[in-house]
């Protein structure tokens, strides 16, 4: 019983700091502050502010961070809403600050307070203020991240930083609160949608936006995971192909499909590596492709990645693949950058307009019955003769239209980086 109310006790304060009037407090006080702050005496701006996803085992946010890093100059704060949400790579740890700031885009009132006093800091003297915007600005997960995201570059706008959300997706029903909270910032913010089905939908909600593609088309990291080269040297003769049962579906319904295509491929001789792309609680890949390979555990061209994989190393395993089946986009993305054909399983109504860029839209599958043999008959399709080589040919058009959203950026940099 006690479990109980603790359970209803928790929804009843989530509903509450996601309702309109809780919200609202939290916008107001940020403009109060930006207000009373811009009267201040303006400091040198240098570097760059980069507000992250929530990361915390999750290979696309961390591509995403990395790809920002990659395509920027001088100095960046990376915000964090939480303490190892994300890691620095190595190649960047002499130019980029790990900054956690609780609360700030994603907390209760009162722990907001102190993060955004630390945040003015910051911003009052950093050229420009990004949000890395993901699946996160339409709300579907919570208008509460989205709300206080706006704000919050509201906030740097204001204290003087050219503000921008870098590469985000809109679904087709956008959470209302969060539709505001866009739209009013939409004059002052540079709005990147990463494909055209979100450009379409912003522009239907009467928001203006510049049409980009996922940040991640400009990742060209790789990098070959020393604990996966015997098991891949011993399958060398079998064509690849990668699966990822994604968290976010792993029913039991949906696992007894994946069942189903992986016992296809290997009844056509592929070999399949279980790749988990998300490894946190709550939507754990791992979990996922660990039931999955339990029906396989005894057949060696069948294997389970079973530790996060950093995006270079997953770079390098979709090079190597054939076909790539998976539940999160960010996989797929790193499979098109190497010209492996993807099928993925769409949620968030953020897939098609990805892959209709390469003109696969098709191949977004619905996470229903069936999907098994759908995946495996995709497959079958995605490895015909002439389709990677097509794939290539089209990749170079997309990752110019991700980097162009790095202007925004590098506009403002003491040597700038060469852009398409």
């Amino acid at each position: 019983m006690l479990r109980n109310a603790r359970r209803l006790a928790r929804r009843a304060l989530t509903r509450a700091i996601n309702s309109g009037p809780i919200l609202a407090l939290q916008v107001g006080t940020d403009r109060r502050i930006a207000r009373k702050a811009s009267g201040l005496e303006p400091s040198a701006r240098s570097g760059h502010i980069v507000i992250s996803t929530v990361g915390l085992g999750n290979v696309g946010d961390q591509a995403m961070l990395e790809a920002f890093l990659d395509n920027s100059t001088e100095h960046v704060h990376v915000v964090m809403p939480a303490t190892n949400s994300l890691t620095l790579p190595i190649r960047h740890a002499h130019r980029a600050t790990l900054v956690h700031l609780p609360g700030l885009v994603d907390g209760m009132p009162y722990r907001r307070k102190n993060s955004r006093k630390a945040f003015v800091e910051l911003v009052r003297s950093a050229k420009t203020c990004s949000v890395i915007g993901a699946d996160i600005m339409d709300g579907g997960y919570s208008p509460r991240e989205s709300v206080l995201r706006c704000s919050v570059l509201a906030l740097a706008h204001r204290l003087g930083a050219d503000t921008a959300v870098m590469g985000f997706s809109w679904n087709g029903n956008a959470h209302p609160l969060a539709r505001d909270a866009i739209r009013g910032i939409a004059s002052t913010t540079t709005l990147y949608a990463r494909d055209p089905l979100s450009a379409s939908r912003l522009k239907a909600d009467g928001i203006r936006c510049t049409e980009v593609a996922d940040t991640v088309f400009s990742f060209d990291q790789i990098d070959a995971p020393r604990d996966l080269l015997s098991w891949r040297s011993s399958q060398a003769h079998r064509r690849l192909v990668v699966v990822n049962a994604s968290g976010l579906v792993a029913s039991a319904t949906m696992i007894r499909e994946y069942v189903t295509a992986v016992s296809a491929l290997r009844a056509r001789d592929f070999a399949v590596l279980l790749v988990p792309h998300v490894l946190r609680q709550g939507d754990n890949d791992l979990n996922a492709c660990s039931d999955v390979y339990s029906h396989f555990h005894a057949d060696p061209a069948v294997h389970l990645v079973t530790r996060l994989m950093q995006p270079a190393e997953v770079s390098w395993i979709v090079s190597e693949a054939e076909a790539v089946f998976t539940g999160r986009m960010h996989l797929a993305i790193l499979s098109l950058n190497h010209g492996t054909p993807p099928c993925v399983v769409s949620t968030q109504g953020k897939v098609e307009g990805m892959l209709s860029l390469f003109g696969l839209e098709r191949y977004s599958l619905e996470p229903t019955v069936g999907l098994g043999s759908r995946a495996f008959d995709s497959i079958l399709e995605l490895t015909q003769d002439g389709l990677r080589d097509r794939l290539v040919t089209i990749h170079p058009t997309v990752r110019d239209m991700a980097l162009s959203q790095f202007r925004h950026v590098n506009q403002h940099a003491s040597h700038p980086r060469s852009l398409p």
